[in-house]
């Protein structure tokens, strides 16, 4: 008798917490995508991606909907809010807020493969009139290559593979199995922050993605 009074409320609770919640998307603020081993982060009503560092406005609290591409991952930024799973097929939903300004650093927090210790993640805290500054340069194209050498890399990125798995907005690159790099060179980390963003960092991960971060899907 005691088992199957058990068994009712665990049954009763497990339906009331799988239920999908009633969250208008109108009030989602921020879209987080899990994947093997980096964080998508899109914004909604804009077509700004950005890959594991989210920037948000002091003092506002942000509706975010969390998902995963592949497999269960979990978002803990330790200080901002829940620590929530990113689970295949479900999307789950969580507050995030600070009202202290600065950089907050988290991790993926559920085993996810090969690279879970190098799936890091930031939170840049800043204010209203600066974050709504790095949106809008965010939300802009490309720069159109002007350089020599920067047509050449244009050129190249579209004759190989790379625009197979990357987006570039202005661009007639628009896959995103991989990282959104409209604005790489905007950003202070690559490979969910196992190292900082520079052309040497860059060139050593293009000629050789596995001796930086084996088992990366980086061909």
């Amino acid at each position: 008798v005691i088992v199957l009074i058990l068994t009712f409320f665990s049954m009763k609770t497990v339906q009331e917490v799988g239920a999908d919640p009633d969250v208008p998307q109108d009030d989602v603020a921020i879209r987080i995508i899990g994947h093997q081993w980096w964080w998508e982060i899109r914004y909604p009503n804009t077509e700004v991606v950005t890959a594991n560092v989210l920037h948000i406005p002091k003092g506002k609290r942000l509706l975010v909907a969390l998902e995963s591409a592949d497999v269960v991952h979990d978002w803990w930024v330790s200080g901002l809010g829940r620590k929530m799973d990113a689970i295949p097929g479900r999307t789950n939903y969580f507050y995030i807020e600070s009202r202290e300004l600065g950089q907050f650093d988290g991790a993926c927090n559920e085993f996810c493969g090969a690279q879970h210790a190098w799936m890091r993640m930031q939170v840049v805290v800043e204010e209203s009139g600066d974050f709504e500054a790095w949106l809008a340069a965010q939300s802009e194209p490309a720069q159109v290559p002007v350089s020599e050498p920067a047509r050449e890399g244009a050129e190249l990125f579209q004759d190989m593979s790379c625009a197979t798995c990357h987006a570039i907005r202005g661009t007639d690159a628009q896959a995103h199995v991989g990282p959104d790099l409209t604005h790489l060179a905007s950003r202070s980390i690559m490979l969910s922050g196992k190292v900082k963003y520079s052309r040497e960092n860059l060139k050593a991960w293009l000629n050789d993605p596995q001796a930086l971060k084996p088992g990366a899907h980086m061909p």
